[in-house]
């Protein structure tokens, strides 16, 4: 093999390397309203996809690290392993609170994204707590459930009540205290 022919195979490799790291040309596509998507936009959601996978493979890596190193604390005799609490225990308490989802029409995407990681949150501090609450997520449906079920990997396996229907078809009015940072009244305690 000469020295020019070598070049060439160089070369040539490079740019199938190339050719595979780069993203597929962009087509025209509609959107949901069934306008065409400009090229950003295209770019956008092809962004946004990649990083959805992106996040969901950091996150199972994460997980396993986290595990391993949590059995090796408890080989250690370092940690007691932890008891999982259901709400269905003995100990879970019998105060219901329920997250209504039916607002999601008026939120943007950050808005629900927001949302999303405050209930992540709120069902992971009620797995730590030492008496349960029963946890609903009520009026769920439309693009929260969808970037739910794309954001939270094991989504369908917590230890919650999920509803698509209203919060006042589920609990008598009489038992619904609707909290809401608009309110001049000022709750005192649950009972």
């Amino acid at each position: 093999m000469s020295c020019s022919s070598q070049a060439d195979a160089d070369d040539s490799s490079e740019k199938q390397a190339i050719q595979d790291t780069d993203p597929k040309p962009l087509q025209p596509s509609t959107s949901q309203t069934g306008q065409e998507l400009t090229k950003n936009q295209i770019k956008k959601i092809a962004r946004r996809q990649r990083l959805l996978e992106k996040v969901k493979s950091n996150r199972k890596q994460e997980r396993i690290k986290r595990k391993e190193r949590r059995r090796l604390r408890i080989a250690n005799g370092d940690v007691q392993p932890r008891a999982i609490k259901s709400m269905s225990s003995k100990c879970a308490s019998n105060i219901r609170v329920a997250i209504d989802m039916s607002f999601d029409h008026l939120m943007t995407d950050g808005d629900i994204a927001k949302l999303l990681k405050q209930l992540q949150r709120c069902y992971a501090e009620n797995r730590r707590a030492e008496h349960a609450l029963q946890f609903y997520i009520t009026g769920l449906g439309g693009r929260s459930e969808q970037r739910f079920k794309d954001a939270v990997s094991g989504y369908d396996k917590w230890d919650v009540y999920r509803k698509s229907e209203s919060f006042l078809d589920i609990f008598k009015k009489e038992e619904i205290v609707y909290l809401t940072s608009d309110s001049s009244n000022v709750l005192k305690g649950l009972v």
